[in-house]
């Protein structure tokens, strides 16, 4: 099997952005720097708006996305949806950093805090293959995870 580019980066900016925004919430709450965290805020969604774009040319074709998309049960479609709701509270925890809503940054620093983890994990769970059983145990996404976390 060769190496799927698109997936390397797809798993690679995930995991940047997830644990990008995970230290970022984490800062909300302990005020380590005095800076806000609108610009890591920034970094985190254009690294998972890339590792977004990067899914996509995997998939190469209109038809094959809405395929992978029609499955609630598949890897894609897990990812699709984490990526989606990370973005969103990305996002929305922009904009209450900008508006200086203290208490509704730190709601979405939580929701963001988790979900930029559980992406990293899923991300690797999704790659469990039966048919490979050096790919066939949980210790694949706890290394996804755990690579992603010094990223």
């Amino acid at each position: 099997m060769e190496i799927q580019w698109a997936l390397v980066l797809f798993t690679l900016l995930t995991g940047m952005a997830g644990w990008t925004f995970f230290f970022t919430g984490l800062n909300e709450f302990t005020q380590k720097s005095t800076k806000d965290g609108f610009m890591p805020g920034i970094v985190s969604i254009c690294l998972l708006a890339a590792g977004a774009l990067a899914s996509v040319f995997h998939l190469a074709h209109p038809d094959r996305i809405m395929g992978a998309l029609g499955h609630p049960t598949s890897g894609i479609f897990t990812e699709f949806v984490l990526v989606m709701l990370l973005g969103l509270a990305i996002l929305v925890y922009l904009i209450c950093v900008k508006r200086k809503a203290a208490g509704a940054a730190k709601v979405c620093a939580v929701l963001g805090m988790a979900l930029g983890v559980l992406i990293s994990f899923m991300v690797g769970y999704s790659y469990l293959m039966v048919g490979r059983a050096a790919w066939d145990t949980i210790l694949l996404p706890l290394c996804y995870l755990g690579t992603a976390v010094p990223m």
